[in-house]
Parts: structure tokens; C-alpha cells; sequence
């Protein structure tokens, strides 16, 4: 490769690096529709099944096909709240609604890393925060619950709820509060007239996925929900209308349905943190909706030079048919709900399906959770999460030296013998099948793996798959500091570049350079053109872009994998690897002149 193409290269990279920010402010993106949260929604559910238990022989009927057609009954009037503690959280209540308003989780901090460093004040980090409907409020049901003002009463941990309707109705919510970022639901629709009483489609919310902060990446907010076999996930960002250089043009999406009688579970999360909902009889379906929220305030967006994403969320509903309750009978819905950080121990004990909670599920998954083990397993150890990394790194390469070993003697054998297989090359250059067959005899004569240079590269993928699958949603990097990283979990952005904002992330660019570095150490492959030889010294420029604003926790594991691969390459370069090269034919003695 030429100086012009490799200039070419990295202009491409750095365009690729600058093309977002460069887009959005000649083409600003469209503006998100400004949401109601009533909007009306019909589904395709034909005579589905209720989710509920009815009790005292209460006989239910579903007397339509669609599961909600209605508009939103939204909160108003005077607001009165109730709050409960824990040792781990405070739940407070709203009227308005009749549920919970917010979750506040007392061991976690709103801002870590360099930033808690620099603000003077540093909030719990509250769940359903700023959301537009409390937990577990009822919307739709035909105007039936009027303006959806509760009346509130505690006994002791358990918040009661309860409003009369107009048919003869008594809305009825219990809350229990347990421990571990836990509490029961019981949602109780008692008909106290001498008719039956219908109870028209409705939603009930469970939840919304808010930001922590002003700079939480909104690609991290989502609802997923889990059929009993598969999980189905959907950020926020999908909701968002979409341009392509004003030519094609996809508008946003008010909301959306899925499920089909399979629901057994739903959350809405933000990256470390999740609300997970599990109802005692499965869910028909449930729907989501994007909004927007209030612009984060100066205490949010102070002493930081970046730009704060633009603040929206992401509701998640359970979808339910119309039902009618005999005279004198009870109608109930049963729920239970974790609410608190997405860590692996703690969601395990409460819940079987967690590798679905957190995203672990799968072959990549599997890794993942392998890594996240034993990363916990060190810090318990007293090391450091940065340590904990470099660590696993180096015990990983230790593992797989006895393969890299002889993948790297291989090559080394290989460099060796270039010239007796470049000469096998022009041999049969005018028959390519010829010279093919010829090269692998050649190859197996001399035991030459020619995939064994790959070899080292397929061992890294699996653990940079897991790395990458854990630090999106495992909350421990979450504040873990090494070395000049303030936050493992983002990037470890020491600056920007001016007029470009292109971030100067410190773990990353020593991750590009080992890779470059690794690569010009690396023998060249027999039988590539020199060209395309030079070339892929180059390639590795080509990942950066996809890699340069990951969190640090996963470029530093790269870094140290590239410097340990780099080492390894030094410590064998000076060992000679014998050549078996084959015995010449002795040469056949002269015939005896006849005298």
C-alpha cells in the first residue's frame, strides 16, 4: 500500500468518525411528534384470553374482539403522595393515578465517574423518573375511571389505593413492599351492585424506561418482554422519525403492540437499571410508546463539555380485554415486580429467567456471563474492576498459549519456507490448479497450518463478543476507576478535537496503536501479492471506527490483549524453527569406461 492509499484510509476512517455530527447539523434531524400518551389503539387480538384471576366465583366475559380501543383517562386534580423506605429504596406514591410515582435506589448515585467529581450535589438514582403515568396506573377503559384520582392509606408497608366508580365499582390497588428491590401488586376490581358491571378495555402501565442523567445514550432505554421461550427487545431510538440525506424519509412511531396470549413477563430498562414485571397469569399483549421529557437542568449539564442527548423515554403497558363481573364478585390481577440495578446476583435469586432480564442469553451470552463470574469472582478478591480485566486478559492467554504458540511457530515456519513455495509459484503460474495442489503437498510435507495465523483471532472473538454483550447492561463498571478512566462503562474521553468534537478517548487510540503494532510484527503470509500484503497491515484502521466509542472497560481488555500478543511475538521471534526441508537425490556415480 502506497503513502496516497494509506492517506485515503485513515481520511475515510476520520470522515466515518465525523459523518453523525456532521450530518445532523446540515441536515438537522426531524423533530420528534410531541406525545399525549392518549392516543387511541386498536389490535388485531381476536377473542383473547384474560389475564387475571378471577375470584369468589366471579364469572368473566369478554365481550369484544379488540383488546383497546379507547382514549387515555390522564391524571388530574390535586396530587397527594405517600412514601414508603427500605433499607434500599424509597417508593413514593401518587394519587393521581394510584401508584408508584418513582423508585429512588439509596446505594446508587445519579452521576459517577469524572462528573461526580465535579457537581456539588449528587441524587440517588430514581427509576420511573419524570415519567409521564405512575406505576401501575389504569389508562382507557372508556372514561369508566373518571379523572383517575385515588384515595391513598398505608399499614405499615403495604399502600392501598382505592377509588368508587360509576357502575358500582371499587378500583382497589395493593402495594407490598418486600426486600431486595421487590414488592407485590394486587389490582382488585370489586363490583358492589346488584348488576353485573363491565369493565371496558384498558392498559395498565408498568413502567417507563427514563435516563439517569442528561448524557445517558438513549439507545440503552427499552422495553423488552419474554414469550416463555424468546425475548423481544425494542430501544427507544426505534420510535424516532428517520431521514436519509432528505431523500428517504421514515416518519416516528406513536406506539406500538406485540404479544399474542404469550406475554409472561415485560421491563423497561435504562442500561444499569430495570423494572421487571411478572404477571401471575400471562398477558394478552403489550404496548409501548415514546415520549418526551423536560430538558435536563444546569445542575445536569454543569462543568461537562459534552452534548446532553435530547431527554425522551419509553412507556410499556399491559393490554387487556373488556370484562364483565357478576353482582356481588371480585375481579383481581396479581403482579410481581423487581425494581433496582441490573446485577447478576441479585436478579438471580428472585428470578429464573435472568439471563433474559440482563440480556445474557445465547452463545455470546454465555461467554458473557462467564467473564461477568469471574471478573465479580476477583473484585471479591480485593482486585480492582480495572484490574479484575487485565487480569482475566492475561489468564485467558495463558489458557490459549499452547494454541497461539503453534500458531505463531507455524507462521515463523511458513516465513521460512517463502522462497521454495514462491518458486512452486512461478513453477506453475500458467496452471493455478497445478499450483494449488502443488503448494498444499508442499504445505502438508512440511506440517504448515495455513489457517493457523487465524487461529489467534477466532480465540478473541468469542471473549470480545462476551466483554462487549456484559458491559452493555452489568451495572459493576458502572463509577469503576483505572488508571486515568474515570467510568469503565463509557468511553474515557480525555478531550475533544476542536471544531470536529471527535473525543479523544485515551484506551482506544492505545488499543489502535498496539493494533497496528501487532500487525507490522505479523510474518507475512506466503503467496500474497506485496501489495495486498501492506494492505492488510492497514485493516485493522478499518474496526476502529466501530470500536473508538465503546466503553473503556472493553478497550482496555483489547489493549492489554494486543500488548500481551505483542510480547508473546517478541519472546519467540528469536527462537529458529527448523526447516525440514527434503534430502537432494544423491547424485548417480559415473559408468565405468570399458577397457
Amino acid at each position: 500500500m502506497d503513502r496516497k492509499s494509506i492517506v485515503i484510509l485513515v481520511v475515510t476512517i476520520l470522515l466515518f468518525l465525523v459523518w453523525t455530527p456532521l450530518v445532523n447539523r446540515i441536515f438537522p434531524p426531524i423533530p420528534i411528534p410531541q406525545q399525549t400518551n392518549a392516543p387511541t389503539m386498536g389490535t388485531n387480538v381476536s377473542q383473547a384470553q384474560l389475564s387475571a384471576i378471577p375470584t369468589n366465583a366471579a364469572s368473566s366475559t369478554n365481550t369484544g374482539a379488540s383488546v383497546l380501543t379507547a382514549s387515555t383517562n390522564a391524571p388530574v386534580g390535586k396530587e397527594e403522595n405517600v412514601t414508603i423506605d427500605t433499607e434500599l429504596a424509597r417508593y413514593q406514591f401518587s394519587s393521581l393515578g394510584g401508584g408508584i410515582k418513582s423508585i429512588e435506589l439509596k446505594n446508587f448515585k445519579s452521576f459517577v465517574g469524572c462528573f461526580a467529581k465535579k457537581t456539588d450535589t449528587n441524587p440517588p438514582v430514581v427509576l420511573n423518573k419524570k415519567a409521564p403515568h405512575p406505576m401501575f396506573t389504569v389508562m382507557g377503559g372508556g372514561g369508566l375511571l373518571g379523572d383517575n384520582s385515588f384515595r391513598l392509606s398505608t399499614q405499615g408497608q403495604t399502600v392501598r389505593a382505592e377509588k368508587n366508580l360509576a357502575n358500582g365499582i371499587l378500583v382497589v390497588k395493593e402495594f407490598q413492599i418486600l426486600s431486595n428491590y421487590q414488592f407485590n401488586v394486587l389490582v382488585r376490581w370489586e363490583n358492589h351492585s346488584a348488576v353485573p358491571a363491565t369493565i371496558p378495555a384498558r392498559q395498565l402501565v408498568f413502567g417507563s424506561a427514563t435516563p439517569i442523567g442528561a448524557y445517558d445514550d438513549p439507545m440503552t432505554l427499552g422495553v423488552d418482554w419474554f414469550d416463555g421461550n424468546k425475548a423481544h427487545r425494542q430501544s427507544r431510538t426505534d420510535f424516532n422519525p428517520s431521514s436519509f440525506l432528505g431523500i428517504w424519509n421514515r416518519p416516528g412511531k406513536t406506539e406500538e403492540a406485540a404479544g399474542a396470549s404469550n406475554v409472561v413477563w415485560a421491563a423497561a430498562h435504562n442500561q444499569f437499571f430495570t423494572l421487571v414485571t411478572k404477571p401471575a397469569v400471562v398477558v394478552q399483549q403489550i404496548v409501548k410508546r415514546p415520549f418526551d421529557l423536560p430538558e435536563p437542568s444546569p445542575e445536569e449539564i454543569k462543568n461537562d463539555t459534552r452534548a446532553p442527548h435530547k431527554p425522551a423515554g419509553l412507556s410499556g403497558s399491559f393490554a387487556y380485554a373488556d370484562v364483565t363481573i357478576p353482582a356481588g364478585q371480585v375481579f383481581e390481577q396479581a403482579y410481581h415486580v423487581y425494581g433496582g440495578p441490573k446485577e447478576y446476583d441479585t436478579i438471580r435469586r428472585q428470578n429464573k429467567d435472568v439471563d433474559y432480564v440482563m440480556n445474557l442469553e445465547g452463545f455470546w451470552g454465555w461467554f458473557a456471563k462467564v467473564l461477568l463470574l469471574g471478573m465479580n469472582a476477583l473484585n471479591g478478591f480485593g482486585a480492582s474492576y480495572g484490574w479484575a480485566i487485565v487480569l482475566i486478559t492475561v489468564i485467558l492467554k495463558i489458557l490459549f498459549y499452547p494454541l497461539t504458540a503453534a500458531s505463531t511457530r507455524s507462521m515463523k515456519r511458513m516465513g521460512a519456507l517463502q522462497p521454495q513455495m514462491k518458486a512452486i509459484q512461478d513453477k506453475y503460474k500458467e496452471d493455478p490448479q497445478k499450483m494449488q495442489q502443488k503448494l498444499q503437498e508442499f504445505m502438508k510435507e512440511h506440517k504448515i497450518n495455513p489457517l493457523g495465523s487465524c487461529l489467534p483471532i477466532l480465540l478473541t472473538i468469542p471473549v470480545f463478543a462476551g466483554f462487549w454483550k456484559m458491559l452493555y447492561s452489568a451495572i459493576e463498571l458502572r463509577g469503576a476507576e483505572f488508571l486515568w478512566a474515570c467510568d469503565l462503562s463509557q468511553p474515557d474521553t480525555l478531550g475533544f478535537i476542536p471544531l470536529f468534537g471527535i473525543p479523544i478517548n485515551g484506551f482506544a487510540i492505545l488499543m489502535t496503536v498496539t493494533m497496528m503494532w501487532q500487525s507490522h510484527m505479523t510474518p507475512a503470509s506466503p503467496g500474497i501479492d506485496p501489495a495486498q500484503q501492506k494492505m492488510m497491515r492497514y485493516m485493522p484502521l478499518v474496526i476502529v471506527p466501530f470500536i473508538y466509542n465503546q466503553a473503556a472497560g472493553l478497550t482496555l481488555y483489547w489493549s492489554v490483549q494486543n500488548l500481551l500478543s505483542i510480547l508473546q511475538m517478541k519472546l519467540t521471534s528469536g527462537k529458529e524453527e527448523p526447516t525440514t526441508t527434503p534430502a537432494k537425490p544423491a547424485a548417480a556415480a559415473p559408468p565405468k569406461r570399458k577397457s
